[in-house]
């Protein structure tokens, strides 16, 4: 009996601590629950970064080591994606497109092209460290380039379910942003332009 009540309660502690320590729900399937980056949308501040540039430039593609790359919650489950099938890089490229466009100096057939190499995405939702990292090289056509590693902290609920399907999405949106503002500042970015 004694042995039967340890068991028990062993397991139960066990469940308990498992439960805590993954956070994560039980997977639903995604017709029911999306898990998607919101559209991109721009912002005031790189916009308003990007007029002071003197000159147009042109965005090329934007690529990493893993074109692929499908980041996943915690424990697994689904993938997190964009809402028109595209890439994470192709997110970032897209972005950058539509800032330079409502600054005006974006032009397609400009001398100065930008592109990018996505060297690593580094993701966590979980709630003590919940993260997205990109370390980027930004490459101009004149032959010139720098790294750039961003990291853009949030708070991820201790719900796996909304940590994958709100948080997580919504972080790398915001971390785009950052992360384009953080390029146009670089000291270096100017050195790309000439």
């Amino acid at each position: 009996m004694r042995r039967l009540k340890s068991l028990v309660i062993n397991t139960l502690l066990l469940s308990s601590v498992s439960f805590i320590i993954s956070g994560c729900s039980v997977k639903v399937p995604e017709k029911y629950y999306k898990n998607e980056i919101p559209p991109y949308s721009a912002s005031s501040d790189n916009v308003m970064e990007m007029k002071t540039i003197e000159t147009k430039i042109n965005i090329g593609k934007f690529t990493s080591y893993n074109k692929d790359e499908k980041p996943t919650c915690r424990l697994g489950g689904s993938y997190i994606t964009t809402q028109d099938g595209t890439s994470l890089d192709t997110y970032i490229e897209n972005a950058f497109v539509k800032e330079l466009k409502l600054a005006g100096v974006y032009d397609k057939n400009a001398k100065i092209t930008i592109s990018g190499y996505i060297k690593e995405y580094l993701s966590s939702s979980s709630m003590s460290n919940a993260h997205w990292a990109i370390n980027i090289d930004v490459k101009s056509s004149n032959g010139k380039q720098f790294n750039i590693v961003h990291t853009t902290k949030y708070d991820a609920s201790f719900n796996g379910m909304t940590a994958y399907a709100e948080d997580m999405p919504n972080a790398f949106k915001k971390t785009v942003k950052e992360l384009i503002l953080n390029i146009i500042t670089h000291k270096k970015f100017q050195t790309l332009l000439k």
